[in-house]
């Protein structure tokens, strides 16, 4: 009883879901955001029941569909990220400090930002050195996915370089 038990890992999946998460990937019958969205819903139904898990989506605003609790129904979240419908402009930055203000105070041994989107964003020259700030203020660490046949691997790759994730291009989304 005396012992503190710590979630393993803290994870907060942020979502891309602007309009051009719509468009059909060239090598699939799939769109972005459908690969997005499966993905999304396979790693939480792979993280333990006791991990924190949260997930946001943005477009020209973020949203908090899940807010970062222990991840005791990966079925029900599985099933509000497949509900993921793309539309409006893109804003990457306000999520990733949603992301970021939520795996603040975490108590865990590792707090990861997933991000999967095309990567193209308003202030996307700013998104690597917001991400530097979180890993050194915070430890956080962030990966992305790079989705799409036109993604922004530039800004996708330093947001991940500048935090000691790694960066993903989806070549082949099967």
């Amino acid at each position: 009883p005396e012992k503190l038990v710590q979630p393993d890992a803290a994870v907060v999946l942020v979502l891309d879901n602007s309009g051009s998460m719509g468009r059909r990937v060239s090598t699939s019958v799939l769109t972005q955001q459908e690969i997005a969205n499966q993905a999304a819903a396979m790693a939480a139904k792979t993280l333990a029941k006791s991990d924190l898990l949260g997930v946001i989506v943005f477009n020209s605003e973020s949203d908090v569909i899940v807010p970062l609790g222990p991840n005791t129904d990966p079925a029900k979240t599985a099933d509000r990220i497949l509900s993921i419908a793309p539309g409006g402009g893109t804003d990457m930055g306000p999520a990733l400090k949603l992301a970021w203000d939520q795996l603040r105070s975490a108590r865990a041994a590792i707090k990861h930002i997933i991000v999967m989107s095309d990567g193209r964003s308003m202030g996307a020259e700013a998104l690597p050195a917001l991400a530097q700030r979180m890993r050194a203020e915070s430890g956080i660490t962030v990966s992305t996915i790079g989705v799409g046949d036109d993604e922004d691997s530039q800004t996708m790759g330093a947001i991940a370089a500048n935090t000691g994730g790694k960066y993903y291009q989806v070549t082949n989304p099967n």
